[in-house]
C-alpha cells in the first residue's frame, strides 16, 4: 500500500507491505518528498543540529518546521492512479513574514501521480512535476528529489557500488550513522533494510549514481511515527529560475531488498532514458571577495551524467567568454567514478584592466548536451589595478 497525506501537501507517508510501513512520518519534514534549496541562500547549519542562523529558500512539500501542513489544491482518484497537487511551504517562515502561528506558502507546486507498476505489483511509480512560478533565480544546489526517510530500525543502507551496473554484481551495505556520507550507487537505486533484509527500496532512473545517507537517534522512538530515523537522498543538482519545471520519475518498492532489486532490473528495461539532469559544477576561482589585478582566471570543474556542452562566464551580466571542459582533473574523476571524460576542468582568463576599479560580479552558467543548464551563485570581487 502507498499513502499520501493530503494534510501535508500530498507527501508520501506510507509505503507498506503486509501492514508494515517502512516510511518515517514523524513530522512534515520527514516522509518521502521533494525539498528545494538555493545555493546563494543556504542554511548556515545545513545539518540542522540545531537549525540556527541564516535560513535560506527551502520549499518543502510536507510543510514547515512548526508542523504546519502544506495545502493541497487538487486530488484526483483514477481507476489505477492517484494524483495530488500541493503547494510547498517555506520550511522556515520566521524570516519570510510568518512564524509559529503563520505558515508561508512558497512559489513551488508539486503534482504527484502515483500508480502500480504493470507486471510488478509490489512497485509504485511516482511521477513528480515540480513547478516554480516565482520570478527570482535560485542558484545551483543539491536538491532533495526526493528525500527518503525510513524508520530507525531500517539502518542497513544497501546498494550496488561496483563499476559494472546491471550485471547482478554483489551488493554492498553499510550501517549508517549521524555523519552522512556519500555512496556510489551505480544502478541508481538504494534501500534501507533491517537485519532481515526487509525495507524500502527507491529507484530514481536518470539521476547521478551517487547517494548521501545517514541516520539520527533524535531522542529515540522507532516505527513510522518515531523521532529517530534513517535518511538518504539521491544526488540531484538543480538551479531553479523563473519558469522552471522539473519532471522526475521514482519507484518505491517495499519488502525484501534482494527481490526489489530484481524488480528494479525489470523497470530499468522500460524506464525513460530522457536526460533531465543538469551538470554538477564547482567554481574554484575567484573566491568571493577576492581582489583582482592584472590577468586572473575564472576556473573550476563541471561534470554531467551525459556530457558537458559549454561553460559560459559573465562579468556584470556581460559575456566574458564561452569555453568547455578541457583540463584533466583526476581528483574529480576519483570522486565521481561514472564520469567518462578525465577532462572535467575549465578556465577562462579575465583581464581586469578592461574593468573599472571597484566591485564586480562573476557568474558562471554550464549547459549539457541536452540543454539542461546549471546557474552558479554569483561571486562578488573587487578590481584594484
Amino acid at each position: 500500500r502507498i499513502g499520501l497525506n493530503t494534510a501535508w501537501g500530498g507527501s508520501i507517508v506510507e509505503v507498506s507491505l503486509d501492514g508494515v510501513n517502512y516510511v518515517d512520518e514523524h513530522d512534515t519534514g520527514r516522509n518521502v518528498q521533494p525539498s528545494l534549496y538555493d545555493g546563494a541562500a543556504p542554511y548556515s547549519n545545513f545539518d540542522c543540529s540545531p537549525c540556527a542562523g541564516t535560513w535560506g529558500w527551502n520549499p518543502v512539500l510536507g510543510g514547515d518546521k512548526y508542523n504546519h501542513g502544506s495545502p493541497v489544491s487538487n486530488v484526483a482518484l483514477g481507476a489505477t492512479s492517484i494524483a495530488v497537487t500541493g503547494t510547498a511551504l517555506e520550511w522556515n517562515p520566521d524570516d519570510k513574514g510568518g512564524g509559529a502561528n503563520t505558515a508561508v506558502p512558497s512559489d513551488v507546486t508539486v503534482q504527484q501521480t502515483v500508480s502500480v507498476v504493470s507486471g510488478a505489483p509490489l512497485a509504485f511509480h511516482v511521477h513528480m512535476t515540480t513547478t516554480y512560478a516565482g520570478s527570482q533565480q535560485h542558484y545551483h544546489h543539491l536538491q532533495e528529489l526526493p528525500a527518503v526517510y525510513a524508520g530507525s530500525q531500517y539502518n542497513k543502507f544497501t546498494y550496488y557500488g561496483g563499476t559494472s551496473p546491471w550485471t547482478n554484481g554483489s551488493l554492498s551495505s553499510a550501517t549508517t550513522s549521524t555523519t552522512s556520507r556519500q555512496y556510489y550507487t551505480s544502478e541508481q537505486w538504494a534501500a534501507f533494510a533491517n537485519s532481515s533484509g526487509s525495507g524500502l527500496t527507491v529507484y530514481v532512473p536518470g539521476q547521478y549514481p551517487l547517494t548521501s545517507a545517514g541516520s539520527c537517534t533524535c531522542g529515540g522512538g522507532s516505527g513510522p511515527t518515531g523521532n529517530a530515523f534513517s535518511y538518504f537522498m539521491t544526488l540531484t543538482p538543480a538551479s531553479v529560475g523563473p519558469g522552471t519545471v522539473i519532471q522526475q520519475d521514482l519507484y518505491l518498492i517495499p519488502g525484501n531488498v534482494a527481490a526489489a532489486r530484481s524488480t528494479v532490473y525489470g523497470i530499468h528495461q522500460t524506464a525513460s532514458s530522457a536526460d533531465t539532469v543538469p551538470p554538477i559544477v564547482a567554481l574554484e576561482a575567484p573566491a568571493a571577495g577576492a581582489k583582482l589585478s592584472g590577468v586572473s582566471y575564472v576556473s573550476g570543474w563541471a561534470i554531467d551524467n551525459v556530457a558537458v556542452a559549454s561553460v559560459t562566464v559573465l562579468v556584470d551580466g556581460k559575456l566574458l567568454r564561452n569555453t568547455t571542459t578541457t583540463i584533466p582533473r583526476s581528483d574529480v574523476v576519483a570522486a565521481y567514478p561514472h564520469v567518462a571524460s578525465s577532462t572535467a576542468g575549465w578556465a577562462i582568463a579575465l583581464d581586469s584592466s578592461t574593468l573599472g576599479n571597484g566591485a564586480h560580479t562573476v557568474l558562471v552558467k554550464v549547459q549539457d548536451s541536452s540543454g539542461n543548464v546549471t546557474v552558479m551563485p554569483p561571486v562578488s570581487v573587487t578590481v584594484a589595478n
